[in-house]
Protein backbone atom coordinates (compact mmCIF):
# COMPACT_ATOMS: atom_id res chain seq x y z
CA UNK A 1 0.00 0.00 0.00
CA UNK A 2 0.88 3.43 -1.15
CA UNK A 3 0.19 6.76 0.70
CA UNK A 4 0.11 9.86 -0.28
CA UNK A 5 -0.83 13.71 1.43
CA UNK A 6 -3.55 15.64 -0.42
CA UNK A 7 -5.87 18.60 0.01
CA UNK A 8 -9.19 18.87 -1.11
CA UNK A 9 -10.31 21.38 -4.19
CA UNK A 10 -8.67 24.69 -4.92
CA UNK A 11 -11.54 26.30 -3.55
CA UNK A 12 -11.65 24.44 0.14
CA UNK A 13 -8.20 24.49 0.42
CA UNK A 14 -7.71 28.21 -0.13
CA UNK A 15 -10.55 28.43 2.45
CA UNK A 16 -8.89 26.26 5.03
CA UNK A 17 -5.63 27.60 4.49
CA UNK A 18 -7.03 31.51 4.61
CA UNK A 19 -8.60 30.59 7.55
CA UNK A 20 -5.72 29.12 9.61
CA UNK A 21 -3.68 31.96 8.55
CA UNK A 22 -6.40 34.57 9.88
CA UNK A 23 -6.45 32.62 13.12
CA UNK A 24 -2.26 32.87 13.48
CA UNK A 25 -2.58 36.62 12.71
CA UNK A 26 -5.47 36.66 15.26
CA UNK A 27 -2.84 35.49 17.61
CA UNK A 28 -0.24 37.91 16.75
CA UNK A 29 -2.26 40.85 17.04
CA UNK A 30 -3.36 39.72 20.32
CA UNK A 31 -0.18 39.53 21.88
CA UNK A 32 0.81 42.47 20.67
CA UNK A 33 -2.09 44.68 21.75
CA UNK A 34 -2.37 42.83 24.73
CA UNK A 35 1.16 41.40 25.73
CA UNK A 36 3.66 43.27 23.84
CA UNK A 37 6.92 42.72 23.84
CA UNK A 38 7.13 42.61 27.46
CA UNK A 39 5.22 39.13 28.08
CA UNK A 40 3.19 36.75 27.14
CA UNK A 41 -0.41 36.82 26.67
CA UNK A 42 -1.39 33.13 27.53
CA UNK A 43 -4.79 33.68 25.39
CA UNK A 44 -2.93 34.60 22.58
CA UNK A 45 -0.72 31.66 22.59
CA UNK A 46 -3.42 29.19 23.37
CA UNK A 47 -5.16 30.60 20.14
CA UNK A 48 -1.75 30.25 18.02
CA UNK A 49 -1.14 26.45 19.39
CA UNK A 50 -4.68 25.65 18.83
CA UNK A 51 -4.57 26.98 15.01
CA UNK A 52 -1.11 25.11 14.78
CA UNK A 53 -2.64 21.72 16.07
CA UNK A 54 -5.66 22.09 13.69
CA UNK A 55 -3.70 22.78 10.23
CA UNK A 56 -1.21 19.89 11.42
CA UNK A 57 -4.36 17.12 11.99
CA UNK A 58 -5.89 18.36 8.61
CA UNK A 59 -2.33 17.66 6.78
CA UNK A 60 -2.19 14.23 8.56
CA UNK A 61 -5.70 13.38 8.20
CA UNK A 62 -6.21 13.40 4.62
CA UNK A 63 -4.41 11.10 3.21
CA UNK A 64 -4.46 8.84 -0.15
CA UNK A 65 -3.79 4.74 -0.19
CA UNK A 66 -3.16 3.15 -3.22
CA UNK A 67 -4.21 -0.45 -2.14
CA UNK A 68 -4.29 -3.43 -4.40
CA UNK A 69 -7.99 -3.66 -4.54
CA UNK A 70 -9.17 0.27 -4.11
CA UNK A 71 -7.92 3.65 -3.80
CA UNK A 72 -8.77 5.27 -0.58
CA UNK A 73 -9.43 8.74 0.09
CA UNK A 74 -8.71 9.52 3.65
CA UNK A 75 -10.43 11.82 6.57
CA UNK A 76 -10.43 13.11 9.64
CA UNK A 77 -12.99 10.71 10.73
CA UNK A 78 -12.59 7.11 9.61
CA UNK A 79 -16.59 7.05 8.59
CA UNK A 80 -15.72 9.42 6.27
CA UNK A 81 -13.24 7.61 3.94
CA UNK A 82 -13.87 7.25 0.97
CA UNK A 83 -12.81 3.86 -0.72
CA UNK A 84 -13.02 3.54 -4.58
CA UNK A 85 -12.61 0.04 -6.35
CA UNK A 86 -9.89 0.25 -8.86
CA UNK A 87 -12.84 -0.59 -11.58
CA UNK A 88 -15.24 2.36 -10.39
CA UNK A 89 -12.56 4.43 -11.50
CA UNK A 90 -13.18 5.23 -15.66
CA UNK A 91 -9.73 7.41 -15.42
CA UNK A 92 -7.19 10.05 -13.74
CA UNK A 93 -5.78 13.02 -15.08
CA UNK A 94 -3.27 15.48 -13.96
CA UNK A 95 -3.59 19.27 -14.74
CA UNK A 96 -1.16 21.44 -12.78
CA UNK A 97 -1.22 20.34 -9.28
CA UNK A 98 -5.04 19.21 -9.25
CA UNK A 99 -5.36 15.60 -9.69
CA UNK A 100 -8.39 14.74 -10.73
CA UNK A 101 -10.30 11.01 -10.59
CA UNK A 102 -13.19 10.50 -12.96
CA UNK A 103 -15.33 7.53 -11.00
CA UNK A 104 -18.50 6.15 -12.26
CA UNK A 105 -20.10 6.83 -8.49
CA UNK A 106 -19.02 10.44 -7.59
CA UNK A 107 -18.21 11.81 -11.32
CA UNK A 108 -15.15 13.69 -10.92
CA UNK A 109 -13.16 14.51 -7.39
CA UNK A 110 -10.60 17.19 -7.56
CA UNK A 111 -7.64 17.18 -5.10
CA UNK A 112 -5.06 19.59 -4.52
CA UNK A 113 -1.21 17.63 -4.37
CA UNK A 114 1.31 20.69 -4.71
CA UNK A 115 4.40 18.55 -4.59
CA UNK A 116 5.75 14.87 -6.29
CA UNK A 117 3.27 14.29 -8.65
CA UNK A 118 5.55 12.22 -11.22
CA UNK A 119 5.43 9.47 -8.01
CA UNK A 120 2.38 9.66 -7.57
CA UNK A 121 1.67 9.13 -11.27
CA UNK A 122 4.23 6.01 -10.80
CA UNK A 123 2.02 4.80 -8.48
CA UNK A 124 -1.04 4.79 -10.21
CA UNK A 125 0.89 3.23 -13.62
CA UNK A 126 1.79 0.58 -10.86
CA UNK A 127 -1.85 -0.18 -9.91
CA UNK A 128 -2.60 -0.77 -13.62
CA UNK A 129 -4.54 2.99 -14.00
CA UNK A 130 -3.26 4.90 -17.02
CA UNK A 131 -2.81 8.58 -15.84
CA UNK A 132 -3.56 11.53 -18.72
CA UNK A 133 -1.44 14.74 -18.41
CA UNK A 134 -3.57 17.70 -19.50
CA UNK A 135 -2.17 20.98 -20.26
CA UNK A 136 -3.16 24.17 -19.13
CA UNK A 137 -3.59 25.61 -15.43
CA UNK A 138 -6.09 24.34 -13.38
CA UNK A 139 -9.30 25.96 -12.57
CA UNK A 140 -10.15 27.46 -9.06
CA UNK A 141 -13.55 25.88 -9.07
Amino acid sequence: MQRFFYQPAWLDFSIFWSAILAGASLAVILQMEFGGYDGLYWPAIGGLVLVILIAVLQVASLRLALTPDALVLGHVFPANRLTIAWSALNGVSIQGHVLILETRAYGKIRLVRLCRLQKLAAAFAQAGVKVTTRKGKSRIV
